[in-house]
């Protein structure tokens, strides 16, 4: 449940959601900022379900309305994500649109979020500002990892929540709670925290980016060999390459990173493998495999290109 996952890793924006609600000194837009793996979304649907839950000032989440909400089923409510489908024009005059009717539930609250608001066109987000600018009774409920992306004439018109950086080990913990072991909890944890751990650790590509992570490192003296595997049994399926490889390259990343600093926590198999390489400088390696992440985020990408120069900075790497 959302409340409960705000209590426990972002009690002051519980709080203050909480006060908000219970005063009813509601804004008509809100924009909750925060790193990559805090639980704005959930936050954002918190809040929606707060405003039409028939039974508490703070939604339920467990009612008819709520599970409505939550769906993306309730006739008063849009959801838009950046993060899943580029927003366009287009969708902002449909919220134009249906939001200038008559409320079509009993409630009357009519309410939108738009996750990802950073990663939206500024011809987007022009438009957005013009309807924010209008005098309505609809809420708006706006998320963003990078403040700087956004309007300030946006930023200005909204009640702004601020999520501190994720909690690892409250992560972890949630983790272990949905049964994962130790140390998938905490790659999960590191790499993407959030309330859906048990989602990303059934996921295929994940599955996929850890057994190929043991090849790399049970393989490192030999990355040639590695990178035929990975060409050969990893990236068969084109539509899911590129989520494979950047949950690969992340799960590398913090694995040479907790080498380098030595951890000597106990994470399962995951310590065990930490223990296996040399310590040493590894932050030209880590480096490599950042970059080799976000070039994956680009629009003119090539998986086997990427994975080349990748291998091929990582030889040289090793030579030195």
């Amino acid at each position: 449940m959302a409340k409960q996952l705000l209590k426990d890793t972002q009690l002051v924006v519980f709080n203050m959601i909480e006060r908000m609600l219970r005063g009813d000194r509601l804004n008509h837009a809100f924009l909750l900022v925060g790193v990559e793996g805090t639980p704005k979304k959930e936050a954002a649907y918190f809040i929606g379900q707060s405003l039409v839950c028939k039974e508490d000032d703070l939604a339920c989440e467990k009612c008819n309305t709520c599970i409505r909400v939550k769906n993306n089923n309730y006739g008063d409510f849009i959801y838009l994500d950046s993060d899943v489908k580029r927003v366009v024009i287009e969708n902002i005059d449909e919220l134009h649109e249906r939001f200038s009717r008559t409320a079509f539930e009993a409630a009357g609250r009519k309410f939108y979020i738009i996750n990802s608001i950073d990663k939206c066109d500024p011809r987007v987000l022009n438009k957005l500002l013009k309807f924010l600018e209008e005098p309505n009774d609809t809420v708006a409920i706006l998320t963003c990892s990078n403040v700087d992306k956004v309007l300030p004439t946006i930023v200005s018109r909204c009640q702004i929540i601020n999520f501190k950086n994720p909690d690892v080990d409250s992560y972890i913990d949630l983790g272990i709670k949905e049964g994962l072991p130790i140390e998938d909890a905490y790659v999960i944890a590191n790499i993407k925290p959030n309330m859906l751990m048990k989602e990303t650790f059934e996921e295929d590509e994940y599955k996929i980016a850890i057994e190929a992570s043991k090849e790399f490192i049970d393989n490192f003296n030999d990355l040639n060999r590695v990178l035929f595997y990975l060409h050969q049994e990893v990236l068969s399926d084109a539509s899911k390459n590129v989520k494979i490889l950047v949950y690969l390259f992340e799960i590398l990343a913090l694995f040479f990173k907790d080498v380098q600093r030595e951890i000597d926590e106990d994470y399962g198999l995951y310590s065990e493998y930490v223990k296996k390489i040399e310590v040493k400088d590894y932050s030209n390696i880590i480096l490599s495999l950042i970059e080799a992440r976000d070039k994956c985020g680009t629009n003119n990408f090539n998986v086997s290109l990427i994975l080349d120069q990748l291998f091929y900075q990582l030889i040289m790497e090793g030579n030195k």
